[in-house]
């Protein structure tokens, strides 16, 4: 039955242009790369050339039969089209291989199709850095013919153009490769009318220089997408590995997968607590003639930290951009910026010497978050990030300076730590810090120096990272070591006691909780261990090895996710099951919100009030408490709860200011301090949670990293859901390399004006007319975000 089943195979056709037999699919694909209607064909003469394959003896004209005219040429183009490049997956066809050592193939068993097939080889197998490319790929990238390479120069420059214009496109309205596909197959039937309607050669030219794969048109370009490295991440303990260390050769030749090495206790005596984790790295996909390759189960992308500053320092003006910082004047007792806080001005190296005294030495920002990247589900993914400090906060958090590091596979974050991940990115930071000869276009380069100096992210990342346990811990504070009481009658930690008295003396040391990470690393067995962790509230973090690290001052507060999404949607929820709101007050509330004329740069009025803040995002919740809800709620609910919020949103809006004084930032740790107490005495200790015990620890945190604005996850956030937009295959073991891709292609495409200067089609004065069309066309400029999208720490 399963024989019966199966298709029936087509005949093959011999092919003019390369004198093969290939299937009808594969025939018609070349009959659409390599031949060239003929004018009198739309009469009915059915006359035509094929242009031969250079390789072959002679280039001869061979007369075809034409079986289809110009709109059953159409439809055959949008049928190839859909079957060529339908998402994702038909990125990378031209990085496919037969070979069993390939990793990445899709989960089917049915494999690879005929080669000749193109239409059904969809990103089926992942390639890996050292394989090579098919042979038959050559069929496939719509050479350029002989008769055309001696004019070649003009008009390819008018085809870039118009292929970097629809890459531009597609990367600034999130446009699926499908339809960017059957676009450029539309263009190039456009021109084939134009040139079969009045006879210009040039449009013929254009017609056959346009490719139809998707692939073609990056190679054209010089687009590589695959400029990170691909790593086999463990699906039991997260452990990291080269693909090439992931396998092994059978002496019959066969390649297998191996298990996963890591054992997490090796100093235990008991040789069955060294048991390795054992978990089986790759899968073994056979395909439809039944060879077998691997492919690995999760996929680790960690783009090189220094390819990502070579690209950075060779833009022009970047290093004046990081050393603008210098001409700054501002008032004293006033923090503007990074710049005016305390670990910027007191980073040093290890002789005492201004680590920043040198224009080509960078701190950095690492910001882990977990997106969703499929909707209607709850896998996610991770995401690193780093943001460069030197440059001005209006640049700082656009696309084209955000360092993607690497995207973290699902479907689950890592429990407790994120070491395996985090180790390849510190290897580099190591190097870094003792300096990197970058080829930045100067005749020898420079060296440059990078340092870590700050890690911000919400509370279970920043912990995961900066070595401490989880905040439902017995000492779950990352910069204090209070110990908090668990109350078994509400199964929570107790988080009451708001006052500052004798905090300085309890604060934590970043030389002890380095200690204490070490020693917890080194326990001898899991009960042990637990122990350390409890009472000393430390973990092991890679972040540690760097020797200026510093892990309780470097781990900020972040008070977006603290004040904003963490206390201010919890009172909230307190009022509404304490029945202190109802349904009647939010339509109220609503009403006058609507009614309010807010300006332009406060953001968009939330019009969720209605349903009690359900789906409210960080700028909303701070639109919401910083300039309506003092208005709002006047008369709506109790004086006592509103006196509550009144202290609450007084403080939040003298802490959430670009520019803050050390004046107001007394007074708003004074407000917050007052508002914990407040809520403590009127809801309870059962209502009070960890975000307000870490309330007394944000004005340090602005002290040492300035503004908010300097160092919350407001922009990291916005780059979250921009990757979790990101069209995908939905693939779970593919996602992250998908991501990478279309992240990497968005940032070799910002530059189109350049672009314009280097080799425009143009002449000088129609040069000056593009530019404008182009910033009109794509306000955002050359890059994938818009300015609203690109610095959200600019409102």
């Amino acid at each position: 039955m399963a024989e019966l089943s199966r298709k029936r195979k087509r005949a093959s056709l011999l092919c003019p242009h390369c004198d093969r037999m290939l299937s009808n699919t594969a025939y018609y694909h070349h009959r659409t790369l390599h031949y060239i209607s003929h004018p009198e064909d739309i009469r009915g003469l059915d006359r035509g050339t094929w242009i031969r394959d250079a390789n072959l003896s002679q280039p001869t004209a061979t007369d075809n039969h034409v079986a289809d005219r110009i709109s059953d040429n159409v439809a055959e183009s949008v049928e190839t089209a859909n079957m060529d490049l339908t998402d994702e997956r038909t990125d990378s066809v031209s990085d496919q291989s037969d070979q069993s050592s390939t990793a990445g193939t899709s989960d089917s068993d049915d494999g690879v199709r005929d080669p000749d097939e193109k239409e059904n080889e969809l990103d089926e197998v992942e390639i890996w850095p050292d394989e090579q490319l098919p042979e038959e790929e050559a069929a496939y990238s719509s050479p350029i013919p002989e008769s055309v390479n001696a004019e070649e120069g003009r008009h390819m420059r008018v085809v870039r153009f118009i292929l970097t214009l629809i890459l531009v496109w597609q990367s600034v309205c999130n446009i699926p490769d499908r339809a960017v596909c059957l676009l450029i197959r539309v263009i190039r039937f456009i021109f084939l009318s134009m040139h079969q309607c009045h006879g210009h050669e040039f449009l013929s030219t254009l017609y056959q220089l346009i490719p139809l794969s998707l692939s073609t048109v990056r190679r054209r370009l010089g687009i590589d997408r695959d400029m990170f490295e691909k790593y086999v991440s463990c699906p039991s303990c997260h452990s990291v590995y080269r693909f090439v260390d992931s396998y092994e050769v059978k002496s019959t030749g066969r390649k297998v997968s191996k298990r996963c090495s890591y054992v997490n206790f090796p100093r235990n005596r008991s040789q069955a607590s060294k048991k390795p984790c054992g978990a089986i790295l790759l899968k073994t996909v056979r395909r439809k003639h039944g060879e077998e390759t691997l492919l690995p189960k999760r996929v680790y992308c960690y783009r090189s930290l220094v390819e990502s500053f070579t690209e950075l320092t060779n833009r022009r003006n970047f290093v004046a951009q990081c050393n603008e910082w210098r001409q700054r004047d501002i008032p004293p007792d006033t923090l503007e910026d990074v710049y005016d806080g305390n670990v910027w001005k007191s980073f040093y190296n290890g002789d005492g010497s201004g680590f920043l005294d040198s224009e080509r030495n960078f701190l950095v920002t690492l910001n882990v978050d977990w997106f969703q990247p499929h909707k209607h589900c709850a896998d996610t993914v991770g995401a690193l990030y780093l943001a460069i400090q030197n440059l001005p906060r209006s640049t700082r958090y656009k696309f084209e300076n955000i360092i993607m590091v690497g995207i973290i596979p699902g479907p689950r974050e890592p429990k407790y730590t994120m070491n395996s991940y985090l180790d390849p990115l510190v290897e580099e930071l190591e190097q870094f810090w003792e300096g990197i000869r970058i080829d930045d276009g100067s005749s020898e380069g420079n060296v440059y120096r990078v340092a870590l100096t700050c890690l911000s992210a919400d509370i279970p990342a920043s912990r995961k990272c900066g070595g401490f346990v989880g905040h439902g811990g017995k000492k779950g504070c990352t910069k204090c070591r209070r110990t908090f009481r668990y109350m078994t009658e509400h199964r929570k930690n107790d988080y009451v006691g708001f006052s500052t008295d004798g905090t300085e003396a309890n604060l934590r040391s970043n030389e002890e909780h380095k200690t204490e990470g070490l020693r917890v690393k080194n326990a001898v067995n899991r009960a042990q261990q637990k122990h350390m962790e409890r009472e000393s509230g430390a973990r092991y973090s890679e972040l540690f090895r760097l020797p200026y690290y510093l892990p309780v001052t470097f781990t900020v507060i972040d008070p977006m996710h603290n004040l904003l999404l963490g206390t201010a949607k919890h009172i909230m929820k307190v009022w509404k099951k304490n029945k202190v709101t109802s349904e009647a007050i939010f339509r109220q509330i609503q009403k006058r919100v609507d009614a309010m004329a807010m300006p332009n740069d406060i953001g968009r009025i939330p019009g969720k009030i209605e349903s009690g803040f359900s789906g409210f995002t960080a700028q909303q919740w701070k639109t919401w408490v910083c300039c309506m809800s003092q208005f709002a709620l006047k008369g709506l609910i109790n004086e006592t709860h509103y006196n509550i919020w009144m202290k609450f949103a007084t403080a939040c809006g003298m802490l959430c200011s670009k520019v803050i004084t050390r004046t107001d930032l007394e007074n708003g740790e004074k407000a917050l301090i007052e508002f914990c107490s407040m809520f403590e005495a009127e809801y309870g200790n059962k209502h009070c949670t960890v975000n307000m015990h870490l309330h007394l620890h944000l004005k340090q945190c602005i002290l040492d990293f300035g503004p908010v604005y300097s160092f919350w996850c407001f922009s990291f956030e916005r780059y979250n859901g921009i990757l979790g937009s990101f069209h995908t295959n939905n693939k779970l073991t593919e996602v992250g390399v998908q991501i990478m891709r279309r992240f990497l292609q968005g940032r070799q495409l910002r530059d189109l004006p350049d672009m314009l200067d280097c080799e425009s089609p143009f002449n000088d004065s129609s040069r000056v007319t593009m530019k404008e069309q182009y910033r009109e066309l794509f306000p955002m400029g050359s890059s994938e975000l818009g300015d609203e999208s690109y610095c959200l720490s600019s409102r």
